[in-house]
């Protein structure tokens, strides 16, 4: 009896946390849930997972869920594809025919309700969290085209820095052995 009662305590639990993760975003679209999950984790890596759904418009529109489990409050996110997912052209998730919540920052109507874009390439943008998205929150937005999980390719701005400094480095280095040889 015991066994039983725990057996179905950890299902019921299981259910919860499934209905639960599905609430965190709306169905937009023909999508009932994003297609592709970009979770911050604990130990502040940024991943992606595929659902199976979408493109929300049946055509090539990609609905991104976004999810911070770090400790710390994030304020933007550097996505990159092979594909132009910043070509926006009029039909993402916050224009009318698709009506999620909007904001005054986002022109491209994409952002939904606390995302604009900055650095539009096409193939690669920054995606702003209004305010920031704080440990524990979830939000959503949509890009032109889909993107492939985990290609989430450009470094945060913590990662630049270290890069450059020991690119500034090396250089320093290269320059002090060339004067070397060269006085020698």
């Amino acid at each position: 009896m015991k066994k039983i009662l725990i057996a179905s305590a950890a299902l019921a639990a299981l259910a919860y946390a499934g209905s639960a993760s599905a609430a965190l975003f709306p169905a937009i679209g023909a999508d009932s849930q994003p297609g592709t999950i970009i979770t911050y984790a604990a130990n502040g890596s940024v991943g992606s997972v595929a659902t199976g759904q979408g493109p929300y418009d049946r055509i090539e529109d990609s609905y991104i869920g976004v999810t911070n489990n770090s400790k710390k409050t994030q304020f933007t996110l550097n996505l990159t594809s092979s594909q132009n997912i910043g070509g926006f052209d009029g039909d993402g998730i916050s224009n009318s025919f698709y009506g999620a919540p909007g904001n005054i920052f986002d022109t491209s109507q994409y952002g939904g309700p606390d995302i604009f874009f900055t650095n539009n390439l096409g193939t690669s943008l920054t995606v702003n969290f209004i305010g920031g998205l704080a440990p524990g929150a979830s939000t959503y937005f949509s890009l032109e085209e889909k993107v492939a999980p985990n290609s989430l390719g450009v470094p945060e701005p913590a990662t630049w820095a270290m890069m450059l400094m020991g690119f500034f480095g090396m250089g320093a280095l290269v320059r002090r052995q060339r004067s070397a040889t060269a006085t020698a």
